[in-house]
């Protein structure tokens, strides 16, 4: 960011401005750092989430097969 600060930014208040060029390349770059970085969080979400989904359905097949067998067992218990 220095280098846009330095060669666009203070020089755009000075006496002389940049070119449009300058400028329009400048902010090329500074849109398509910010889209890397959306699309970069939009991935890690993603991923984030996907993993979160699988960890519940893990927790609950497994509550549920710990019940089943609760369920199945308690009558032998009695009986013992």
């Amino acid at each position: 960011m220095k280098p846009v600060i330095d060669d666009v930014i203070l020089p755009a208040f000075g006496r002389d401005g940049v070119s449009f060029g300058t400028w329009f390349t400048t902010s090329l770059i500074v849109v398509g750092i910010g889209v890397v970085r959306a699309c970069g969080v939009v991935v890690r979400r993603s991923f984030a989430g996907k993993c979160a989904g699988h960890r519940r359905d893990t927790r609950q097949s497994g509550v549920t097969a710990r019940d089943v067998a609760a369920c199945l067992l308690a009558p032998l218990e009695d009986d013992v």
